[in-house]
């Protein structure tokens, strides 16, 4: 028997694999003291974001992927609950 994945299935594996290399490299990074691999891993999330960005925006042109749009007011809680954990490191 043959595995025939859907093109949302194969969009959403590609996007769970881009958030499993994203969570990998953000905990080496906070892990490592080489500057040279500090400087790596950060270029590997940038394209790493770069690429999770473009396959939600890949999923939602198709209609495979449920969007909203964020409120001012949304935006706004979003930004004051980040200051405030800012706040609490």
């Amino acid at each position: 028997m043959e595995l025939v994945l859907s093109e949302k299935d194969i969009l959403a594996e590609s996007l769970q694999g881009e958030k499993h290399i994203m969570t990998q490299c953000a905990v080496l990074l906070g892990e490592a003291s080489c500057q040279e691999l500090r400087s790596e891993l950060t270029r590997i999330i940038t394209e790493t974001q770069q690429l999770q960005f473009e396959i939600r925006n890949s999923m939602k042109n198709r209609g495979l992927l449920d969007t909203e749009e964020a409120s001012k007011h949304r935006l706004s809680q979003a930004e004051e609950r980040m200051l405030q954990v800012k706040n609490q490191l």
